[in-house]
């Protein structure tokens, strides 16, 4: 479980970081939770993003990840295309019923 792994960190050192530990993860077969505010964040280390509600006592809606997540990955139509769905669904995209 990682809480905000990465908030705390200058813009050069989280790059790296985050490319460090989405690459361990991977290649360890590793199963996390990361809990992050970032949508860039989410759509580069989650399989499957949960989108909270009603102050984060919800689980709104689970969406699946199937981006290709690989250096430089963020630049590809496909990142950017999911990161924008996220964006939507965190904007009142959903139903909070």
């Amino acid at each position: 479980l990682m809480d905000e792994p990465f908030s705390a960190l200058d813009p050069r050192s989280k790059d790296r970081i985050r490319e460090n530990i989405r690459r361990l993860l991977e290649e360890k077969h590793m199963t996390s939770v990361i809990v992050t505010h970032n949508v860039k964040e989410a759509v580069l280390f989650g399989d499957r993003i949960a989108v909270f509600a009603n102050e984060g006592k919800v689980i709104r809606e689970v969406i699946g990840n199937e981006v290709e997540r690989e250096t430089g990955c963020e630049k590809t139509e496909e990142f950017q295309e999911m990161q924008s769905y996220l964006r939507e669904r965190l904007t009142g995209g959903v139903d909070e019923g």
